[in-house]
């Protein structure tokens, strides 16, 4: 299947092999950070997927690679950080995990993601042909979540099509969840520094691309809604709205061309087709003006209400986070049990804690986790909630320094800091993203152990004991640079 974010897929196993050899990338046994990899699972113009392993805790990732042939360009060590970093800005449970962002030996960049054992749609749909509006609904609700989420933070997908969209079974479940921030753009200018975003460039896939897109004009999240419209058109008819093998044409019929009913393709109830018709829109002002508004219409198309408890608007507000981070001594390469098992009761332990204090686990891997709450936005209840959120902190930190059966290899940090963040909910609302889930980037200190808090979070408040203040942070390399020290020798 595809794990990757881009165009990475799946083929014969000879074939992805002899694509490896060719580009000399890594093979089976290869040891990346923490990760071993076993085989190779993807390969596409841009990069090489891989499945590896933890190989402390012998959890199953997608370890995704660029190009050697790539990894002297600029462009595309920039695109490939700045992906990682917006999926990182959301927090959804239909948006793919990325854990982690290294760079090998040889200079080229990889990220570690979660993996994802099944299909995209366009595999499925291959297989099995097109899809009821019933079944269409299942795949899209989860879509349409996570491009909403997405869209209230700035972010426009600009490439959604079958091949860009999971679907596989975990726990009896069916999961469903967005791929490929790849050319992503980020509706505020000081988010994104990288100038790959900016109007004047068509980017993404021509099957599934908006007029305004194609013509290079500045796009916002109702590009993501004609996109929408054609993987509906694609899903219950078994093809694309508009077929050429000239790309000119293709341009000039997604463009000019009347959008072709779905019924002369497949049984489409009129409902159905006037919710297709109108996402396809060529002026942007008479779509949907949200995923949020075209669920709504085609659920109201199928005849299915809006199932209770439907999540709620989020909005922006200011958190507090705090991030607990495991690590192990290096002095020895072996990991034994009692290690193991300690750095796992951390973790529960810090897990727990969070969950008492009412934080919200914004994430969760083999060696961090991180949580936050949300905080008044009037400054006195503010100051004091963050007083509470840092000596439950101290707590908690001293607790874990003083557990039973530490590991004499287990080194624990533990970092509270202060920032924006995305929430959604009444009373005690749940943080799903914003500044404050990048936190463990700004706040890191490299083998660091101890306990730290930023300015943010200290600010005002004294008689804190036991606590390191991290400095201001240094603001974040631009993508440019980071492809600059990229290429300078390991």
């Amino acid at each position: 299947m595809t794990t990757s974010l881009d165009e990475a897929d799946t083929a014969p196993g000879g074939d992805l092999e002899a694509a490896a050899r060719a580009r000399g990338d890594l093979t089976p046994g290869t040891t990346v950070n923490d990760y071993e990899v076993v085989r190779l699972i993807g390969a596409g113009g841009c990069s090489m997927v891989y499945l590896a392993r933890h190989r402390a805790q012998s959890r199953l990732v997608a370890l995704k690679v660029l190009h050697r042939d790539l990894a002297a360009k600029s462009k595309m060590i920039e695109r490939f950080v700045r992906e990682v970093r917006v999926v990182n800005l959301l927090r959804h449970p239909s948006i793919v995990t990325i854990y982690d962002l290294g760079k090998l030996e040889d200079g080229r960049p990889f990220c570690v993601m979660e993996y994802l054992p099944g299909l995209t749609l366009d595999g499925v749909l291959r297989a099995r042909g097109r899809f009821t509006p019933e079944e269409a609904l299942t795949i899209l609700e989860p879509v349409c979540s996570a491009l909403q989420a997405a869209h209230e933070v700035g972010i426009v997908h600009r490439d959604i099509k079958p091949s860009n969209v999971a679907v596989f079974t975990e726990r009896q479940q069916h999961v469903v969840k967005l791929l490929d921030f790849g050319i992503a753009k980020l509706t505020d200018p000081e988010m994104d520094t990288t100038g790959l975003t900016s109007a004047g460039r068509c980017i993404g896939t021509l099957t599934a691309m908006a007029p305004e897109q194609i013509l290079g004009e500045t796009v916002d999240a109702r590009a993501d809604i004609y996109s929408l419209g054609v993987l509906l058109f694609r899903m219950i008819t078994g093809r694309p709205p508009f077929v050429s093998t000239s790309s000119v044409d293709l341009a000039f019929l997604h463009i000019e061309a009347p959008v072709p009913r779905p019924s002369s393709f497949a049984p489409a109830p009129p409902a159905v087709e006037a919710v297709v018709l109108k996402s396809m829109e060529k002026a942007p002002e008479r779509r949907f003006s949200s995923a949020e508004s075209f669920l709504a219409a085609f659920r109201a198309a199928v005849g299915k209400p809006a199932p209770n408890g439907q999540e709620q608007t989020r909005r922006p507000a200011t958190a507090v986070g705090v991030c607990v981070e495991v690590s192990i001594d290096a002095a020895e390469e072996d990991f034994d049990d009692s290690m193991l098992e300690d750095l796992g009761r951390v973790l529960d332990a810090s897990e727990e804690a969070a969950a008492r204090e009412g934080f919200t686990i914004v994430l969760a891997t083999s060696s961090v986790v991180l949580s936050a709450r949300a905080l008044s936005a009037e400054p006195g209840p503010q100051k004091e909630e963050r007083r509470r959120a840092l000596m439950s902190a101290a707590i908690h930190y001293h607790r874990l320094t003083a557990r039973s059966g530490a590991h004499p290899r287990i080194r624990i940090a533990m970092y509270v800091h202060v920032d924006s963040a995305v929430v959604r909910g009444n009373g005690t609302p749940e943080v799903i993203g914003g500044a404050v889930a990048q936190m463990l980037g700004r706040c890191r200190r490299d083998g660091a152990t101890g306990l730290y808090a930023t300015e943010k979070a200290l600010e005002g408040l004294s008689n804190l004991v036991g606590f390191s203040a991290l400095p201001p942070s240094e603001p974040e390399p631009s993508h440019a640079e980071l492809a600059s020290r990229s290429k300078q020798p390991s």
